[in-house]
């Protein structure tokens, strides 16, 4: 299976259960990562037949940016969702950092990552 990465993306949110992390913008980190089979890319280099970079750094911004969720669950299994606009896309990875979570006295970031497949939003219909 053949791998894109986007590493440590730093985003400005209002993602959290409590009042203040829904007025105020705190840090997020996100480690993406799609699977599939990019060997049509391989043989033509032409973007077309690729997965555009520029493409998954948006859905992931604009998902972290313009929008909010209670949980970093939710969070990571909207943008795994959206990543499956990319026909190529088999498997999505998304790991969400909360640098500072508010519940946790030490400000120790939390951390969560969902993976899923095209299979998983497929058996629905």
């Amino acid at each position: 299976m053949d791998k894109i990465f986007l590493p440590n993306l730093a985003f400005w949110g209002t993602h959290g259960v409590l009042p203040q992390e829904r007025k105020n913008k705190q840090k997020f980190i996100i480690d993406a990562q799609i699977e599939g089979d990019f060997s049509a890319a391989c043989a033509s280099d032409d973007l077309n037949d690729a997965v555009d970079y520029s493409k998954f750094y948006e859905i992931i911004r604009q998902t972290v940016e313009e929008e909010s969720y209670y949980l970093l669950e939710a969070l990571a299994g909207a943008i795994c969702q959206k990543s499956f606009v990319f026909p190529q896309a088999q498997t999505v990875r998304i790991g969400v950092e909360k640098v500072k979570a508010p519940i946790i006295p030490t400000g120790i970031p939390a951390r969560v990552e969902i993976e899923r497949s095209r299979k998983f939003y497929e058996k629905d219909k």
